[in-house]
């Protein structure tokens, strides 16, 4: 009975190690096709950081989510694409303040109506959301802007801005996105624009110097006015501080342009998952086979 134990021994270690290998890669399988369904698009504020002059009236943060792939099913029915959305934005009221706030052009392009409101429940905290009702038209999906948040610079410093955001399906379902919610935003003050009085300075001691120089009545009678004029113009651009652009220069913001040619594919990442687990598992089945072997050894020396 020993002998028959004894005999055994490397068998029962050789299924043992197989047995944990193969639990460990269909865990790590499991949690990797978790790990997939866990997101279905991203939201994020564009641009993340803003500088600007206080001086200026107003710029825009767009609110965008991309790669918005949802199709879920409530109760037998299907709920398809973008149905509902919020977002609360964070940040220092004596720098910043919302002036307005403008729903996405191309959220009702699939003919989803939505209703929209928005609440501020203190200074520095502003939440926005849109609502539709109805399973049918299916919700719009891909890459889009949800709102176009336009700004007011209060007082020169810098702010950091905070955003939360959710998603639902037309049924009412959460969609599993990733937020990148963290931003700045920058508002100088008006130091640029004392260097103009400083400018126009040069012409008028550049115009008092002309008559000196020509003193002579037939050099005035015959330099006509248009020498102090050409003066004033070629100087006049060169103390002129040229004109910060505004994103709202035009009054009319336009979306921006989201391209998902830097996003990774689900192609990749899920051959780059196979071929991982593969070389676990064939790891596993190696240290498996080395402790068989050396209980083989070890059977064989107690003979001897």
């Amino acid at each position: 009975m020993v002998n028959g134990s004894r005999r055994t021994l490397p068998i029962r270690i050789f299924c043992l190690a197989l047995l944990l290998t193969l639990l460990s890669v269909a865990l790590m399988a499991a949690l990797s096709a978790v790990s997939a369904q866990q997101t279905e698009g991203s939201v994020s504020m564009v641009p993340s950081f803003s500088n600007v002059l206080v001086e200026e009236e107003r710029f825009s943060v767009f609110i965008v989510v991309e790669d918005l792939q949802h199709d879920g099913v409530v109760s037998g029915v299907r709920s398809t694409g973008l149905g509902a959305f919020e977002f609360t934005l964070r940040f220092d009221p004596a720098v910043l303040e919302v002036a307005e706030v403008e729903v996405g052009p191309t959220l009702e392009e699939t003919g989803r109506s939505y209703q929209c409101l928005q609440r501020s429940d203190e200074d520095g905290i502003y939440s926005f959301g849109c609502v539709s009702q109805g399973s049918s038209p299916p919700g719009p999906q891909g890459d889009m802007t949800l709102a176009i948040v336009t700004f007011l610079p209060v007082d020169p410093g810098a702010t950091l801005l905070f955003m939360d955001a959710e998603i639902a399906g037309p049924m009412g379902d959460d969609v599993l996105i990733e937020v990148d919610g963290v931003g700045a935003v920058s508002v100088r003050g008006g130091d640029v624009a004392t260097a103009t009085p400083v400018a126009t300075q040069t012409p008028a001691a550049t115009a008092t110097q002309h008559p000196t120089a020509t003193a002579a009545p037939v050099t005035t009678t015959t330099t006509p006015s248009p020498t102090p004029d050409g003066a004033t113009a070629t100087l006049e651009p060169e103390g002129t501080v040229p004109p910060v652009p505004s994103e709202t220069e035009d009054g009319t913001p336009t979306e921006p342009t989201v391209s998902g040619e830097d996003t990774p594919g689900d192609d990749g990442g899920s051959a780059g998952s196979v071929l991982l687990w593969s070389l676990v598992a064939l790891g596993g089945l190696a240290v498996a086979a080395m402790l068989g072997l050396a209980g083989v050894r070890w059977q064989r020396q107690r003979r001897a």
